[in-house]
């Protein structure tokens, strides 16, 4: 079941060598591919635990819990598949073979996963069908920034997102971080002295509510609830998700010299960012690089809200690689097939 903070076995190898394999058929290569510390009389935090009450549809379905339930198996296979189903072709190809290493569930018939291997984690939302049977998601799923990835040691934790959503199921805030393995449990507190318990697991956890209120801070416990670590109030929205930009070489570059290390590039964002610049929003693009190709994947952080689609300006960078290009080929990897970068897309 989800629920527990045992470790999981991840499927990324075989997903990763497909990646690499689809990059060989393009491109004739391989891919290369203010915490603080508790003081010795921290006081005991009896509501960083899970909800212990029986696992029903009717837990699922009803009204919104202070605290998490676990979910059964078979309806976290339900949300999965409807998750990978509403992905766009580039997710969905990195969503198929993605364990759900954690499940939020805490009533209203609202789910939110999240899945994740040792290379890259998803978030999903999605509304459970009153039979239970089947499973719609609330928007597509969305990655989460690939910095998020890396696992925490003992009991540390941080906050990957922490956003107010609106949506068709109401307005929401979402909270989503990593614990390391020696906490037990998470809790959101807040400066009313009410706090919410987060769904914890595999080194994640996740919390939603409904009221539009920020938390004081942000705790991890042990089994005995003694509070281990904690993080401050996020201030303001931290948008953890990204989404792939579109890239080629900028056309007053070309050529490119044999020996260069840097090349110039122009990206276009994919997701709707309502006609706005990425500007201080390009995150450092991850480079896989082999004998005769280079693939390179530009992520950017997603704006916070609803967005317009009026079309994304174009936005100048540069690609700094740790060898010269020689005669590699330069691959854009923010979509599947990726592409030849050295033209922009059609």
């Amino acid at each position: 079941m989800i629920g527990s903070t045992s470790p999981r076995t991840t499927r990324a190898a075989p997903r990763l060598a497909a990646v690499a394999a689809l990059a060989v058929g393009i491109a004739a290569s391989a891919c290369e591919t203010r915490v603080e510390t508790p003081s010795a009389s921290a006081a005991p935090r009896p509501t960083a635990t899970r909800d212990t009450a029986a696992v029903t549809l009717a837990n699922i379905l009803g009204p919104w819990r202070q605290k998490w339930v676990i979910i059964d198996d078979a309806t976290v296979e339900i949300v999965r598949h409807a998750c990978i189903a509403a992905a766009d072709t580039n997710l969905s190809f990195g969503l198929i073979d993605q364990p759900a290493v954690l499940a939020d569930a805490r009533g209203l018939g609202l789910v939110s996963l999240i899945l994740a291997d040792d290379f890259s984690a998803f978030e999903c939302r999605a509304k459970l069908a009153a039979d239970g049977a089947s499973a719609t998601t609330i928007e597509p799923p969305s990655r989460l920034d690939p910095a998020s990835v890396k696992p925490l040691d003992e009991a540390r934790i941080t906050v990957v997102s922490h956003s107010r959503v609106k949506d068709a199921t109401g307005e929401r805030t979402i909270v989503i971080g990593r614990v390391g393995p020696a906490a037990d449990a998470v809790g959101v507190e807040f400066n009313d002295e009410t706090e919410v318990v987060a769904a914890i697991g595999n080194g994640w956890y996740l919390a939603w509510w409904p009221e539009p209120k920020e938390p004081g801070n942000i705790v991890s416990a042990n089994r005995r609830n003694i509070v281990l670590k904690s993080v401050d109030d996020p201030v303001g929205v931290i948008q953890g998700r990204v989404a792939p930009a579109t890239w080629w070489v900028d056309p007053s570059a070309v050529p490119i010299s044999a020996k260069a290390t840097k090349v110039k590039a122009v990206l276009v964002e994919r997701a709707c960012a309502g006609g706005q610049s990425p500007k201080g929003r390009v995150l450092e693009p991850t480079i896989f690089s082999s004998e005769t190709a280079v693939l390179v994947t530009f992520w950017v952080t997603r704006r916070p809200g609803e967005q317009d689609c009026p079309g994304n300006p174009e936005f100048k960078t540069t690609i700094a690689m740790s060898a010269p290009l020689g005669g590699r080929k330069l691959l854009d990897g923010g979509v599947i097939p990726p592409r030849d970068a050295m033209t922009a897309p059609r």
